[in-house]
């Protein structure tokens, strides 16, 4: 994309330099509908998400990571690849594949921020993540040379094993997201505060200090996600599926919600959401 890219309600969908990778993910897209402000002043580029089909089926703990030989990895030219000195919380950097010779280094674009470059210092560590195709990719390696000239970019070094994460199998998440409940009761419309303690796109648990409604009652469960730093009101339809109560926690009633179909925008959000936060776990 050439430039950031929103729907008709001005919500961000895609970041100037992703790309459109599927033919599905171009029909998704087009349904939401396309807009360009061209007052928008370019932002960090990083790998988009890959819209698939999702199953029926709940979705399984993100607690299935595997590892692999670094020569596995289907890395392209091109390629975006998120980059964080080890053992700091700072915003990772992004930075671009030139090149890979897995008996030598990577050679990656040098890293910036806000216009300046950062200076990388010969054997300083970092934790690299790449989202390829349907998985994350997470390894750890060291600089090994810093080149300024013809152009600012990086000799890295190539790790034995990379940690591999199947995004299917790591759509549901831990949270812990301010929310609110509402139901329609013997006494009119009900509405609570409540936390999310878990998320994905079928559905999530909930913690509220008191009982409000019963197992196969209709809901209402409104909560705002942060996508690529934008804010996003989601208002869900849901049903109770089951209800357990704790005696140890202030928030003693937790509920398993799972969400009726949702429309395409909710959908590409939660989505987005879900992937963004597995990929800075990982």
């Amino acid at each position: 994309m050439q430039w950031p890219i929103f729907d008709r309600n001005h919500n961000l969908l895609l970041k100037q330099g992703q790309v459109i990778r599927s033919d599905r993910q171009l029909e998704t897209l087009l349904q939401l509908g396309l807009y360009r402000d061209g007052h928008w002043r370019p932002a960090k580029v990083t790998r988009p998400v890959e819209i698939e089909e999702e199953d029926d089926d709940p979705v399984e703990s993100a607690d299935k990571t595997v590892y692999e030989p670094f020569g596995n990895v289907p890395f392209k030219l091109g390629d975006v690849l998120q980059m964080r000195p080890t053992g700091e919380e700072k915003a990772p950097y992004f930075v671009k594949l030139y090149g890979l010779n897995d008996k030598g280094s990577l050679i990656l674009s040098a890293p910036y921020v806000n216009g300046s470059l950062v200076l990388v210092r010969e054997g300083q560590p970092f934790r690299f993540r790449a989202f390829l195709g349907k998985s994350i990719y997470a390894f750890d390696a060291t600089a090994i040379k810093s080149h300024l000239t013809p152009y600012p970019y990086l000799h890295v070094g190539i790790p034995s094993k990379v940690q591999v994460i199947n995004v299917r199998q790591a759509s549901r998440i831990t949270v812990n997201l301010v929310s609110s409940i509402e139901t329609i009761g013997e006494f009119g419309v009900e509405k609570m505060a409540c936390l999310i303690g878990d998320l994905s796109i079928h559905g999530a648990r909930i913690k509220m200090s008191r009982l409000l409604c019963q197992i196969g009652q209709e809901v209402t469960l409104s909560f705002k996600l942060n996508v690529m730093e934008t804010d996003h009101y989601i208002v869900q339809p849901a049903v109770v599926r089951n209800i357990q109560v704790s005696d140890e926690e202030k928030q003693a009633v937790h509920m398993g919600l799972q969400f009726h179909e949702t429309d395409m925008q909710r959908k590409l959000i939660l989505q987005n959401f879900l992937y963004q936060h597995v990929l800075g776990q990982s």
